[in-house]
């Protein structure tokens, strides 16, 4: 004997709500806090004016990153005094703590943000040599080195 159900209508229809609002992650928001804003896209022009409109000292801090990434961007370390002032004044305390860092070593991190001298190829090539040397399992002494340096060279 076949059972039969008794159809009823619902009483409550769903209705599916929006999504909420992804969050960012700190390393996402500063991510975004470091890029150039003609170089964003408009949902994170969107996220970065909804971030600063919340607080103020998020805006303040916006504002203090991005002087300070120009700064390294266009080399006008003769400003770092004025951005390391400011950041004193009226900075979060994370960027606080960030600029006595740079006050411990200001000589070199101003010959950082002035000069166009760079030790970045250098420190490829010393990577690339650990990189061959720790590729020998510890077995590899300086002539081999050498060998498969020149090798890799001149191929």
């Amino acid at each position: 004997m076949p059972w039969k159900f008794k159809t009823v209508a619902p009483t409550i229809t769903y209705e599916p709500t929006a999504p909420p609002p992804v969050a960012l992650s700190p390393r996402q928001a500063a991510r975004l806090f470091q890029r150039r804003p003609s170089r964003l896209s408009q949902p994170e022009r969107q996220q970065i004016t909804d971030l600063c409109g919340k607080d103020a000292v998020v805006a303040q801090t916006y504002a203090h990153i991005q002087a300070f990434c120009e700064m390294v961007r266009s080399r006008t370390g003769d400003h770092l005094d004025d951005w390391l002032a400011s950041i004193e004044q009226q900075g979060c305390p994370q960027l606080r703590a960030f600029a006595v860092q740079l006050q411990k070593d200001r000589e070199a991190v101003q010959a950082g943000l002035t000069q166009i001298w760079s030790q970045g190829a250098v420190e490829g090539h010393v990577n690339r040599l650990k990189l061959i040397k720790r590729s020998g399992y510890g077995r590899m002494g300086f002539a081999t080195l050498r060998q498969r340096v020149l090798i890799r060279q001149a191929s």
